[in-house]
């Protein structure tokens, strides 16, 4: 790869002096240990993606990631994030960096909110921070002067629903997930996330009880990307993710937001204080993927004819109904935003979640017609997977080489299956979804609309 090998020494006097920083990354490809990758061809391709200017502090993307709204014009914006680079084709695609940010944001707001309020906590820590009394209460000061920090050098941060794999030197030893210490948590194991990792200052990182059957996670921390001992492992296929392992990596109290607390973690991912913004631009997302198919399918059926076909007619209204569904919840929540005690703009709760909902089968079904669409055009372009530029590609121009590429890079690459499970079970199962929906749903109100519809006067069957 034409890199200079770079070893890790246990007994790095620097790393040491930083506490949990080693100031310089740790990648593995194919078996070997780098500090950079300078000479890795898909990462420079995907950075070359992102454009020289992705790694500018000042990047107005990078600065709104932090951003709290506080009018509708504000709101409106938090519709577009990191996801919408390079044409919603770079590895921030998937949202989740979008989704960390806008959960910290919540998180951070609202803690200051709470600490206002309490009076309780100073304003600047007046010794260094102790580890989180009692258990599961964030320490509101630790939460803002890391937000502080991350604002003011645009880290970048994203997230894995993906639990870590606890690490094991022989079958009968087995070193458990977490270590709780006096100067933090120290962790071990793997884990995955996407690749979008690779370009991340940050990792928000969500730890499970050992030995427990909930699958919800009961202790957060934000692990910086260069930590001593972390090593981000790349693979074969670069769009797949990557393994990231901690080999006994401290995470100090500092970095530890909520300690072995479930409580705390369902509300802080579940309140709609905390993740309403999150999910708002998930959806957001949702509804630019929609038109991107949209578009794709309507070209496609213009130039092939098969637009006169009614069941493709069929299909293609069935598109446009679906982003007037999305676009209508979106703009509902937009409507009924309301302020906060501070100031905080906060979408409508329930179109938000019923949008967040309705995307992910929205966009199973727009899948499905964009390839009921192009199946035959693929079916007669032979040499569309070849990669832009080599030649190869110009069997298939007849209809359009970039539109087709771009219809086989959705659909059919390597990439694509893992796109389509992505968008419909990063969250869970349907029904697990279902049932965070129906939580924040006023049940009282649903029963008597049930009534309503179904029952005229009293109790009298319609």
């Amino acid at each position: 790869m034409g890199r200079t090998k770079q070893p890790i020494v246990d007994g790095d006097a620097d790393a040491k002096k930083a506490g949990i920083r080693s100031n310089r990354r740790t990648y593995q490809v194919d078996g070997e240990l780098f500090a950079s990758l300078d000479g890795h061809a898909a990462y420079q391709r995907e950075k070359s993606r992102l454009g020289h200017e992705f790694g500018n502090v000042e990047h107005p993307l990078r600065k709104q990631s932090y951003s709290c709204p506080k009018s509708s014009d504000e709101m409106t914006m938090k519709r577009k994030g990191l996801f919408s680079l390079a044409g919603n084709r770079s590895v921030f695609a998937t949202g989740l960096a979008d989704y960390a940010h806008a959960l910290l944001s919540a998180w951070s707001a609202f803690a200051h909110e709470h600490r206002r309020k309490d009076g309780v906590l100073p304003l600047e820590p007046a010794e260094p921070l102790k580890p989180v009394d009692p258990r599961g209460q964030i320490q509101a000061e630790q939460m803002n002067l890391l937000f502080e920090a991350f604002f003011k050098q645009s880290s970048l941060i994203t997230l894995s629903w993906q639990p870590i794999k606890p690490q094991s030197s022989s079958p009968a030893a087995i070193y458990p997930v977490a270590t709780y210490t006096e100067d933090g948590v120290v962790l071990r194991g793997t884990q995955t996330f996407g690749s979008d990792a690779l370009f991340v200052d940050e990792l928000l990182v969500f730890i499970r009880e050992e030995g427990s059957s909930d699958t919800l996670a009961h202790t957060i921390a934000v692990v910086p990307i260069d930590s001593e001992y972390l090593v981000v492992r790349l693979h074969p296929d670069f769009d797949s993710g990557v393994t990231v392992t901690y080999n006994a990596v401290l995470v100090p109290w500092s970095r530890v937001l909520v300690d072995r607390d479930t409580r705390m973690v369902k509300r802080l991912l579940h309140d709609p204080s905390h993740n309403t913004w999150a999910d708002f631009q998930w959806a957001s997302r949702q509804l630019a993927e929609l038109e991107l198919i949209a578009g794709m399918s309507f070209a496609l059926a213009d130039a092939s004819g098969l637009g006169n076909e009614l069941h493709i007619q069929g299909e293609l209204g069935e598109l446009v109904q679906a982003i007037d569904t999305m676009g209508a919840l979106l703009h509902a929540a937009e409507l009924g935003a309301y302020l906060t005690p501070t100031g905080l703009l906060l979408p409508a709760v329930l179109p938000v979640q019923a949008a967040k909902r309705a995307g992910s089968m929205l966009l199973h079904k727009g899948y499905e017609a964009l390839q009921h669409t192009s199946g035959i055009a693929i079916l007669d372009a032979p040499g569309i997977e070849a990669p832009e530029g080599s030649g190869q590609e110009q069997e298939g121009q007849q209809l359009g080489g970039k539109l087709l590429r771009g219809v086989w890079e959705m659909l059919a690459s390597p990439q694509a299956f893992r796109r389509r499970l992505h968008e419909q079970y990063v969250f869970g199962d349907s029904l697990q979804q279902a049932q965070i929906l129906f939580e924040h749903y006023p049940l009282e109100l649903l029963r008597s609309r049930y009534r309503e519809f179904w029952l005229k006067g009293e109790d009298t069957p319609c």
